[in-house]
C-alpha cells in the first residue's frame, strides 16, 4: 500500500500515467485510470485483482484509483518491473534495459528492473540513424 502511494505521488509530480501489471493468474492484465484507457482506446477486461490472483500491488492500485479500470494490454514508453513480473510485453519495441548505478537493485526482497523503449533500427549497412530516445 505504501509503495503504491509513493508510485502515485511520483507519477503526479512528473505528470505520468501510472499503470500496474497483474501477475500471470490474470494474464498480466493492467490496472489503470479509466479516462486514460478511453483516451488511448485500450481494450478493457472484466476482472478485479486479488492477492492470490493479480498481486498485492495491483490490489492496492485498484483500490487507489478514483476511476479504475482493467485493460488487456498497452504499449508503454518505459516501465519499472518490481518483483520479476516481466513487464516487457507491455512496452513498445525495442526495449532497452536501464541499469541504475545503485548497488542494491531491490525493493525489499523484490528485484528491480527498469527499461525504456526506442525506435527500431531499420535498413542495413548503408542506413544512417539519428540518435533519439
Amino acid at each position: 500500500k505504501e509503495l503504491c502511494a509513493e508510485i502515485f505521488d511520483f507519477c503526479i509530480l512528473h505528470r505520468l500515467n501510472p499503470v500496474f501489471q497483474c501477475c500471470e493468474h490474470l494474464n498480466r492484465s493492467l490496472v489503470m485510470d479509466l479516462e486514460t484507457a478511453k483516451q488511448h482506446h485500450l481494450t478493457r477486461v472484466n476482472v478485479k485483482p486479488q492477492l492470490s490472483a493479480g498481486g498485492a500491488l495491483a490490489v492496492a492500485a485498484y483500490n487507489t484509483f478514483d476511476n479504475v479500470c482493467m485493460v488487456m494490454d498497452i504499449q508503454a514508453d518505459a516501465g519499472v518491473d518490481i518483483g520479476d513480473t516481466i513487464i516487457g510485453m507491455h512496452l513498445k519495441p525495442v526495449v532497452v534495459p536501464v541499469r541504475p548505478s545503485i548497488e542494491n537493485r531491490k525493493i525489499g526482497e523484490a528485484n528491480l528492473v527498469m527499461a525504456y523503449s526506442r525506435f527500431p533500427y531499420v535498413g542495413g549497412p548503408r542506413a544512417i540513424y539519428e540518435r533519439r530516445i
